[in-house]
């Protein structure tokens, strides 16, 4: 069993999560109370071929954290900080970065009157752009995407 976090037992982040459990659940057809929420606070949605959006929320201000595990074991050289600069420099939501040879896409929604709609939007959009940009990324600074390396580890 894990241990709470002082976030988890925030009612506002209880609320934020409701909201986000109803929009995954939309997603799968499944119940809200069948939605895994990880023990870092977060709902692990993937959908697509190669991306998987990781939903979260803080409360401070209220909003939700979309992120996503574009590249792993990406080499730090001098190109890596270009190519995602020039992408930053370009994309319209969101940002892609380098954190431990890992590169990530992360948007965060800034809500007041949050609704599972709106999270699922947000969601499909941020699915969509680390899916999109995922395969060029890898082409440009090797490594390897977030679901290869998921199926590398099954064992058949």
């Amino acid at each position: 069993m894990t241990q709470e976090t002082s976030k988890t037992k925030d009612p506002k982040w209880d609320e934020l999560m409701a909201v986000a459990k109803q929009a995954i659940a939309g997603q799968c057809d499944i119940t809200p109370d069948e939605v895994r929420v990880d023990e870092d606070g977060d709902i692990a949605y993937d959908q697509l071929e190669s991306a998987v959006v990781f939903l979260g929320a803080e409360t401070e201000p209220p909003a939700f954290i979309f992120k996503s595990l574009v590249l792993s074991e990406v080499e730090e050289k001098p190109l890596v900080y270009e190519v995602l600069n020039e992408l930053n420099k370009n994309i319209k939501l969101g940002s892609f970065f380098l954190m431990d040879g890992d590169v990530y896409f992360s948007y965060t929604l800034l809500v007041d009157s949050p609704t599972p709609e709106l999270v699922t939007s947000a969601l499909q959009i941020a699915l969509g752009i680390a899916d999109h940009y995922d395969d060029g990324l890898k082409s440009r600074l090797g490594g390897e995407r977030f679901i290869e390396e998921a199926e590398d580890e099954i064992e058949v």
